[in-house]
């Protein structure tokens, strides 16, 4: 119920907002910003008060039906603060319409907790924990005055009751469901639940238990055979003398001097465990870390006097080590751990069986939970990790003494995942910043040789489309291939090849091919304006070459004295690549196919090549111009640079396996999910 109810305190303040800020501005109602900064704080926040909230809901249910939950009223004639006369003032209508809306299944549900109270010994009538009354007075609880003014407060729990309003009805029906599916039928009186509860096989159970008290059939039927009547399908509440015989063989059972285990018996068990060092062993090939866990647990047990059959795990203690074992399965199975690292990682199930058994929040997701991150960090650490580098040893060793200090010295406190958490990424934050610039430095020499090869290649492509035009005269000709071609890349290398010092760059050689030809036509006055309007950008060519002044007037002179004869002879000019095949080790074609850019940066690969030790790698880097692709390894060093369809090959092949990014511990939780093999 605290799961499907929580989102309506989020969806109330979401819907309280939009509501605000709909209000027209023309004639504002006093407090408007104030109820607006009020409301932004509550949405930017949401997922806290959500959480408050089922913590003060929660807390309504803990020790029913024994004791009143805080939501108790208390003396009539105690004092009262303002903020609680101004929840009982808001809170009561709410409280009372909700109710009324749902008393029909609300009646239902009193009277088969009524029988669940008394089962469970109660002497008094409880009051039902999933009442509208225990919702909107963990709201209160969990929205105060001091965290927005009354009005916001107020208008919130408008919207807070429709919300409930809508999805209350679905809900009750889901619990009543629930409790009749369980066999708690329906008390018709205080004498016969209190019988339940208190005598166990009399008269009273069967009163109790009777045809008159069952839920009414569904109106969904079935046929048994062809040919025959429907027969009215009922709920399994409805199998009276069933469920009557299944609870006296359930007792019989632990009348016969099988119980439940206490939850300090059970944690009793676990310290034991941890103290014996060579308790869990996980190689390979052995069974489930549940299963030896459970074994591990009974022979412990019975050195201790709890005799083998004697006594089980509870169901939710039975759950839990069932949990733990399987995501310690996932993590031993699915990542290259060495022996000694897996031994280290069977007996952390110990400590973190105990805490999953002693805080209900552990596996949430928002926070995530010190311990587990602790626990990602050090399969991360150990995960295809040969402890070769001397980066390598140092993870290694690093987690194998977070390992063991949490196996020695975690007994219940929490503080001490927090200071194991803060130590590993005191001592991992320098080996990654060193990895870091190491790489960076390996990707930058790169990224240097593939531009110069980039902007050479595209050099020669405009001058071999220049020549393509036809002959020109030789000044002309080695002009654009000498000195306008090395205008070209550094122009493409200092400003790229979209900026417009580049585009004149390109224009100045088409240029200079147009003049050639209109020399050719006979165009004498108009040769000779083109040229005094280009003289500028020719002596700014000449001297990004390198050429001096003198150098550059005696080029120009050539150009004036071919470009003036009209019939001067022409030829094809020659012309040397300046990027030729092959060019650089390091520069590989530019990758167009789909697979290139299927890895983040920053995702971790674990490398595994026959007879070799799998080794972790990193995707470090993707380059912009040729989708080249560098792996490194945990120093920082260069591993590999492929393309990506080359990259996507050798995962095919089982070369190379993704790990998640998410983190080994957020992936195995999700697949025990999602339930996926």
């Amino acid at each position: 119920m605290s799961t499907r109810l929580a989102p309506l305190l989020p969806a109330a303040i979401a819907s309280a907002r939009r509501e605000y800020d709909n209000l027209m501005l023309d004639d504002p109602p006093p407090g408007l910003l104030e109820d607006r900064s009020d409301l932004l704080l509550l949405t930017r926040q949401s997922t806290s008060y959500e959480r408050r909230w089922q913590e003060r809901f929660l807390q309504g249910t803990q020790g029913w039906p024994h004791t009143e939950g805080p939501g108790a009223q208390g003396d009539a004639f105690a004092l009262v603060s303002d903020d609680e006369l101004q929840a009982q003032l808001i809170g009561e209508p709410v409280i009372g319409a909700l109710e009324r809306r749902h008393a029909d299944i609300l009646d239902t549900i009193d009277r088969r907790l009524y029988s669940l109270a008394a089962r469970l010994g109660s002497q008094s009538r409880p009051g039902n924990p999933f009442g509208p009354r225990a919702l909107v007075q963990a709201y209160l609880r969990a929205v105060t005055v001091h965290d927005c003014n009354s009005r916001v407060r107020g208008a919130l729990l408008r919207h807070y009751e429709r919300q409930a309003g809508e999805r209350l009805g679905e809900l009750y029906t889901w619990l009543n469901g629930e409790l009749a599916d369980a066999g708690y039928a329906m008390a018709s009186g205080s004498e016969e639940a209190m019988l339940l509860g208190a005598v166990g096989t009399g008269a009273g159970r069967d009163t109790v238990w009777s045809q008159g008290n069952a839920l009414a059939p569904q109106a969904s039927t079935w046929r048994p055979q062809a040919g025959q009547p429907p027969v009215p399908r009922r709920t399994p509440a409805d199998a009276v003398r069933g469920n009557l015989l299944r609870e006296r063989v359930r007792r019989a059972r632990f009348a016969d001097g099988m119980r439940e285990m206490r939850p300090e018996e059970l944690l009793a068990l676990l310290s034991l465990l941890q103290a014996e060092a060579d308790a869990l062993h996980a190689v390979r090939g052995q069974p489930s870390i549940g299963r030896v866990l459970r074994s591990c647990l009974a022979q412990v047990g019975e050195r201790i006097g709890i005799q083998h059959g004697t006594a089980v795990p509870a169901q939710f203690q039975d759950d839990t080590i069932e949990l733990v074992g399987r995501l310690f399965d996932e993590l031993a199975s699915r990542h290259a751990l060495a022996p000694a690292a897996l031994d280290r990682l069977a007996r952390l199930t110990l400590p973190f069986l105990r805490l999953a058994l002693e805080d209900p929040y552990l596996f949430d997701e928002s926070p995530v939970h010190p311990a587990l991150q602790v626990l990602a960090r050090l399969v991360e650490c150990w995960d295809a990790n040969p402890a070769e580098l001397p980066v390598e040893q140092e993870l290694h060793q690093l987690a194998d003494h977070v390992a063991q200090a949490v196996i020695d010295d975690y007994n219940g406190n929490n503080e001490l995942f927090v200071q194991l958490q803060r130590r590993m990424e005191q001592a991992i934050e320098p080996l990654q910043r060193r990895a870091e610039l190491a790489e960076k430095r390996v990707w930058q020499a790169i990224q240097g040789r593939e531009r110069l090869a980039a902007a050479r290649r595209d050099a020669d492509m405009r001058l071999r489309a220049l020549l393509a035009r036809g002959p020109l005269l030789p000044s002309v000709g080695e002009f654009l291939a000498e000195s306008w071609r090395q205008l070209l890349v550094q122009t493409w290398l200092r400003d790229g090849a979209d900026s417009r010092r580049y585009r004149d760059a390109v224009a100045l050689g088409v240029a200079m091919q147009r003049l050639d030809a209109d020399a050719r036509s006979g165009g004498g006055r108009a040769v000779a304006d083109a040229l005094i309007a280009l003289e500028p950008s020719l002596r700014d060519c000449c001297a990004a070459c390198g050429l001096d002044d003198d150098a550059a007037t005696r080029l120009l002179a050539g150009l004036v004295t071919e470009l003036a004869q009209p019939d001067a002879p022409r030829a094809t000019q020659a012309m040397t690549p300046l990027a030729p095949e092959g060019d650089g080790a390091d520069v590989v074609a530019p990758d167009t196919s789909p697979d290139a850019d299927a890895l983040d940066i920053g995702q971790r690969l674990v490398e595994q090549r026959p007879g070799a030790t799998p080794r972790m790698l990193r995707l470090a880097w993707r380059s912009p111009i040729s989708g080249a692709h560098l792996l490194v390894n945990p120093q920082g060093a260069r591993e590999r640079v492929c393309t990506g369809a080359e990259l996507a090959d050798a995962i095919a092949r089982g070369e190379l396996l993704p790990r998640p990014s998410p983190g080994p511990v957020a992936a195995a939780l999700r697949r025990l999910e999602q339930g996926t093999p």
